[in-house]
């Protein structure tokens, strides 16, 4: 916990030091509802894995920075504390016994750079906005914890683990690198704004093996945050 809080004082830090070139700065934090997306490059025709995923909900902090171009485009980028939480369940069965239950649930931190472009446009006193744009996030740490239910029965073992980041299926959970693509919508009220993002990772994040399922990242935001800056100056201006 200490390193994230000495992390996230680099990444306002950093960001800050874009203010001086950008006209509006912001902070935002809010939840995220994460999930897997799983995906088999070669059909199979043998039984199923037993293998599902499901939507659990984290965090995001951060701040960005926008550079406009004109009146309505502007680019924006910034640094992104993002939470991404989701939990695997299998179930092993067998013709003599009843079904072995594996949940394991899975809380990583990444560090999400996103550099979108957007449009906007004036509502009255307020601002509504699109976004859309590659990113790149970075896995900084993580932790699974290991449920077995024995049989089905209610006779668990559970265990807690690091995640290790690498390429090396054999030692390593996930890559650290998670690229994508991320889109949303904002309003603005005055320094006031609320938005909802959505990311796609685009590369699997599990290791390079000789398997053909691949892991992406699926992640909905939802943030309330505050702008600095000065406000856009209108054509009567």
């Amino acid at each position: 916990m200490r390193l994230l809080i000495k992390l996230f004082v680099v990444v306002i830090a950093c960001t800050l030091t874009t203010e001086l070139y950008a006209q509006n700065f912001r902070v935002k934090a809010g939840l995220n509802f994460s999930n897997i997306h799983k995906t088999r490059l070669l059909p199979t025709y043998s039984y199923d894995d037993g293998e599902e995923f499901y939507v659990k909900h984290g965090f995001h902090i951060g701040a960005t920075a926008e550079f406009p171009k004109n009146q309505k485009f502007s680019f924006e980028t910034g640094l992104i504390l993002s939470n991404k939480r989701f939990q695997r369940i299998q179930v092993f069965k067998s013709w003599t016994q009843p079904s072995d239950i594996f949940e394991d649930n899975y809380d990583l931190i990444y560090l999400d750079i996103p550099f979108t472009a957007r449009i906007s446009f004036e509502l009255g006193k307020s601002i509504i906005y699109g976004k859309f744009g590659p990113y790149v996030g970075i896995g900084l740490s993580g932790k699974v914890v290991n449920i077995i239910d024995y049989y089905g029965a209610g006779y668990f073992e559970a265990s807690e683990n690091d995640i290790e980041w690498g390429n090396n299926d054999e030692v390593d959970d996930f890559k650290r690198l998670d690229p994508g693509l991320t889109a949303g919508v904002g309003l603005e009220i005055h320094s006031l704004h609320l938005s909802i993002d959505y990311g796609m990772g685009l590369g699997t994040i599990l290791p390079p093996s000789s398997s053909t399922i691949r892991y992406y990242n699926r992640v909905l935001g939802i943030s309330l945050g505050y702008k600095f800056g000065g406000k856009k100056k209108t054509k009567q201006e």
